[in-house]
């Protein structure tokens, strides 16, 4: 079997498993989120399972299928008809979502920041989440959508690489030009996510020395792995951006190509981050999820770990009772 074929049945597989993982995660918020988990931290991992989710089916066309398919494999057929003299419109539609989900996600990410900054450095900011969240709603689609206008005034077709012997998708607009607008973005949001998460556990460790019970190597935790996550992708943009518009090396297509290799798979991690992190540092909903599997009923309501009132006002974030 193709070695392509094979990497997409292995990546599948993962997505297949992490997803449905992803689904328990969100189930359990939502069958609870007017009881134990009613706070807005929850409410951006509901919205990050929606997001997370249909970025994953729309890269089926704009990214997955393309990449795993040789040129003479069999879905080169459908790929080699929409070259750049015969391919259709439709298809700038999910060449821009493919953009759009990546700003989306940065955006969820950053949101995910903010949420725990803002009511850790700050008293009483949670009702102002739950009030004006709608805002951040609009801000996470809206900003997206106004950036890859271009992309859809143009024409997106498929292309081949001539180093894998796969296909990518391209647009008129040129990449180069798509990466000088998304590169700059992902940079700043990059940027004040490491700050927001610095001054947070700096917080949390002036909480800790007050006398207050906060998890702050938790925190640490999780501080650190979103700075990877976010800082390996906005390394793989600036590279792209880079040797797209100045050529730096002899072999360009060469480290293209790998780049493009490594995109699905930070995509991935990407998309994982936030079901992962929540079920490893917020008791309460591991907990939950354990004893709805065991079961296989819903637990009652004195069988959910609430988030504490004044811990909740206090750091935001994944608080919880560690016994009943």
């Amino acid at each position: 079997m193709d070695f392509f074929v094979l990497m997409f049945l292995f990546t599948l597989s993962y997505q297949i498993v992490g997803f449905v993982f992803y689904f328990v995660i969100a189930y359990v918020v939502w069958k609870f989120r007017k009881t134990a988990f009613k706070s807005s931290f929850f409410h951006l991992i509901l919205l990050g399972f929606i997001l997370n989710f249909t970025t994953f089916l729309n890269s089926f066309l704009s990214l997955r299928l393309p990449m795993f398919t040789k040129t003479s494999g069999f879905l080169a057929p459908f790929f080699l008809q929409f070259t750049k003299e015969h391919s259709e419109k439709w298809l700038c539609i999910p060449h821009a979502l493919h953009f759009a989900f990546a700003y989306g996600q940065y955006n969820f990410n950053f949101g995910v920041c903010l949420n725990r900054w803002t009511i850790i450095k700050f008293n009483n900011f949670e009702t102002r989440w739950k009030a004006y969240f709608w805002v951040f709603i609009v801000v996470t689609i809206g900003v997206p959508a106004a950036l890859v206008i271009p992309i859809l005034l143009n024409t997106s077709y498929y292309s081949q690489n001539e180093y894998w012997n796969t296909f990518y998708i391209d647009s008129t607009f040129d990449r180069k030009n798509i990466y000088m607008i998304l590169t700059p973005y992902l940079a700043v949001v990059t940027g004040v996510h490491i700050y927001m998460n610095i001054s947070s556990y700096r917080k949390m460790i002036e909480l800790a020395k007050s006398g207050f019970s906060v998890p702050d190597k938790r925190f640490l935790v999780i501080s650190f792995y979103v700075f990877t996550v976010d800082m390996f992708l906005t390394t793989l943009s600036v590279a792209n951006c880079t040797i797209l518009n100045f050529q730096p090396f002899t072999d360009n297509l060469t480290v293209l190509s790998w780049i493009a290799f490594c995109t699905p798979f930070a995509s991935d991690v990407l998309t994982f981050c936030s079901p992962l992190l929540t079920f490893t540092m917020c008791h309460s909903v591991s907990v939950t999820a354990s004893k709805m599997k065991r079961r296989n009923m819903v637990p009652a309501p004195d069988e959910v770990y609430p988030v504490p009132a004044v811990m909740s006002q206090t750091i935001g974030v994944s608080i919880f009772r560690e016994n009943k």
